[in-house]
């Protein structure tokens, strides 16, 4: 066989060959058969040729017979029916046509035999006459036509005769010929079929039972982990199926390889133990883990390196999971190779067919020194949580009550028994009524203060600031919250309230009367003043407008906190601001003969324009006070991203880095030697920062030390 032919071309050899032998045999004893068979018809036919020949051949003598035994003692009509030779030539010479018909020779005798019949039977017919009239001398002078009548009859018979003979002398011998080759050749195909059988099992257990053993030992090979045969010869189907199978063997050699590499490098100890609980195999891991080399370990008993207290609650767990009635997880402490103790939590994994525990063991002792160290922090919380001069309450996502300190069981008369597992909103309620639950909290008080009322053990209410946290425990996410009883801080706000009032209304009113007194007097109602009398009347002027400007502040600041504020938002230009504040101001620039520049381009903006005037005044003010003599301010304005940025840059001493923050602070000043310059409550630019983030906007300032500063606000333009 091709040793590049297929598997399947090499079966379809293995049964062609043989079959293809068998059909030659078959055809070579078919046509000895034939032959066989052709020799017996040309025997058989012979012999019924010889039967009507000898037939016709009893015919003519006995017609002679008949003619010379008339002639002799005479008779009728009768017998010379019985031996006509016409009659006799009419049954036996067609069935002999039939037989002759393919042997042109012997059918030319028998035409020549039918011809010299009736040229006899002429003549025989004369002879009866002759013998009839002539008595036997006539006989006698026919006879020796007669005879050579006879004889050329007997002649054409033998003719025929002769032939068919020889065919039946020589039929018998040429069939056992053929069946003695019919025998040969059957023995010769059982034989030769036999060989070729034999050599094709031969080749075909060469090229294709040896291959199979070959795979066959592969497989033992990858069982056992030794080399594989080298690669098979050829491109048919065990040669493709011995390379798929060192492909899979490769295949499964990386990933065993990985899967040790996995198991060695692993962090955690994987192990196994028989039902008993000794080792019998353990990763590299347990040499950092357990300070013991896997082989001293190999044959072992786990609880050898179990501590005592844990030994027996370890059986019991490796028992009630090969029993499938537990969790493959446990934990236990197990003693190193030095005498020291860790903390370990087993996986583990029966299996029934291997009759071997699977286990992972992970090193958890840092973990529990870690739950050690919550525990102790949580208690040392505890302690500061009940030091808190304000109380605390943590609840959880539910909204229920799981922790309180004792400032907040001190101020509301609760013990964490009277309010453990009650919900939030039985204790606090807000000013509408309104249950303060967790969506209240995570709406109003999440990450803010918030205030809102909260009911006392014995039903009454007090005012309280919440502010809660969202923190991660060890139960989960819970909300701490501190409460503070605010009921000082709203007597103060009620006292300075009253403050307010009596200052709009006591002390504000006064002075308008002052200023209008003043101002009659200025005028010269009361008469003319002397020089001395006009100065001292616009000194006393100026005292009495920077008191009504620190009322007018302290009454801003006071609705600002208390979200009183008001602002008139409308449409509105640059020029409508510009223009008031610079008038406002002009008194203050001509005493130091300072000199503004303002913006020529109007700009249109939304906005209170009232207020927004204030904080102008306040800025240049500001400017005016902080600028040296015969200096310059520049007021410029853009608008910039929906935005109409102001910016009032003065040419002063400028801020120091770290006040730039704080002076936008209530009462805060910039530090600054020249007592001259320190004028004012501190709560100008407190307000102009309010009135701008009423407004959406922004306010700071940009300054450098010796550089003077620049105070710019942005306000929304025009919608």
């Amino acid at each position: 066989m091709q040793p590049g032919l297929k598997l399947s071309q090499k079966v379809f050899f293995l049964v062609a060959v043989p079959v293809c032998v068998q059909l030659t045999f078959v055809a070579m004893m078919g046509r000895l058969l034939d032959e066989t068979e052709k020799e017996r018809e040309k025997e058989v036919r012979a012999r019924e040729i010889i039967h009507h020949v000898n037939q016709i051949h009893r015919l003519i003598i006995g017609y002679i017979a008949g003619v010379t035994a008339e002639g002799l003692i005479g008779g009728g009509s009768r017998m010379e029916a019985v031996y006509s030779l016409r009659e006799g030539f009419a049954r036996e010479v067609p069935p002999l046509e039939k037989l002759l018909e393919n042997n042109p020779e012997e059918m030319n005798h028998l035409r020549q035999l039918q011809r010299k019949a009736n040229v006899s039977a002429e003549k025989l017919k004369q002879v009866k006459r002759m013998f009839k009239h002539g008595g036997d001398l006539a006989m006698a002078s026919e006879l020796p036509a007669l005879k050579l009548i006879l004889r050329d009859l007997i002649t054409e018979l033998e003719a025929i005769l002769s032939v068919e003979r020889e065919i039946e002398k020589t039929s018998p011998m040429t069939q056992a010929d053929l069946r003695q080759r019919i025998k040969l050749l059957l023995y010769s195909f059982v034989g030769v079929t036999i060989i070729v059988s034999f050599l094709l099992v031969i080749k075909f257990n060469k090229e294709v039972t040896s291959r199979l053993a070959v795979l066959m030992d592969n497989s033992v090979r990858l069982g056992r982990g030794q080399p594989l045969n080298p690669p098979l010869s050829g491109s048919d189907e065990l040669s493709h199926l011995d390379r798929v199978f060192k492909e899979m063997a490769n295949a499964l050699n990386a990933a065993a390889r990985k899967e040790r590499a996995f198991v060695e490098n692993a962090a955690d100890m994987i192990f196994s133990l028989d039902r008993h609980g000794s080792f019998t195999k353990l990763s590299t891991a347990a040499k950092h883990m357990l300070y013991y080399d896997p082989s001293e370990l190999v044959g072992k008993n786990c609880l050898e390196i179990v501590i005592q207290e844990d030994a027996d609650a370890t059986v019991k767990a490796l028992q009630e999971i090969r029993e499938g009635n537990k969790s493959n997880e446990f934990e236990s402490r197990v003693t190193r190779a030095d005498g020291t103790e860790i903390n370990l939590l087993w996986s583990v994994q029966w299996s029934e067919p291997d009759d071997l525990f699977f286990c992972v063991a992970h090193d958890i002792t840092e973990r529990k020194a870690a739950e050690q160290v919550v525990r102790e922090a949580e208690a040392r919380l505890r302690t500061i949580l009940e030091s808190l001069p304000v109380g605390l309450m943590m609840v959880d996502l539910d909204g229920k009550v799981v922790l309180s300190n004792r400032t907040f069981e001190e101020v509301f008369g609760y013990k964490l028994r009277d309010i453990e597992g009650k919900n939030v909103e039985t204790i606090l309620t807000d000013s509408r009524a309104r249950k303060v639950n967790i969506a209240y909290i995570t709406e109003n008080a999440l990450g803010r203060a918030h205030e809102c009322l909260a009911e006392r053990n014995d039903g009454s209410e007090v005012p309280v600031e919440i502010s809660f946290r969202e923190i991660e425990t060890l139960d989960g996410k819970r909300l701490i919250g501190l409460i503070l009883d605010i009921t000082d801080r709203h007597e103060v706000e009620m006292m300075k309230a009253q403050f307010v009032q009596m200052v709009s209304h006591d002390l504000r009113t006064p002075l308008t009367s002052v200023q209008s007194y003043l101002d009659l007097l200025g005028r010269g109602v009361y008469g003319q003043l002397s020089d001395s009398g006009t100065q001292k009347l616009t000194l006393l002027n100026k005292s009495v407008d920077r008191l009504v400007n620190m009322i007018r502040d302290l009454l801003d600041i006071e609705r600002w906190e208390s979200g009183h504020l008001r602002i008139i938002v409308a449409d509105t230009t640059l020029s409508a601001i510009v223009e008031p504040s610079l008038e406002a101001v002009n008194s203050h620039r001509e005493v130091k003969k300072i000199t503004i520049n303002s913006p020529k381009k109007d700009l249109k903006i939304r906005g209170d324009s009232e207020r927004l005037v204030q904080v102008v005044i306040n800025l240049l003010h500001n400017a005016i006070k902080f600028s040296p003599e015969k200096g310059k301010i520049h007021l410029t304005a853009r608008r910039e991203n929906g935005f109409v940025e102001i910016d009032i840059k003065d040419e002063g001493p400028g801020i120091p880095a770290d006040q730039q923050k704080a002076i936008f602070e209530r009462f805060k000043q910039v530090s600054e030697e020249d007592a001259t310059v320190k004028k004012g409550t501190g709560l100008g630019l407190a307000i102009s920062k309010a009135i701008v983030e009423a407004h959406g906007g922004t306010i700071g300032v940009t300054s450098e030390e010796g550089k003077g500063s620049t105070f710019w606000f942005k306000i929304p333009a025009e919608s």
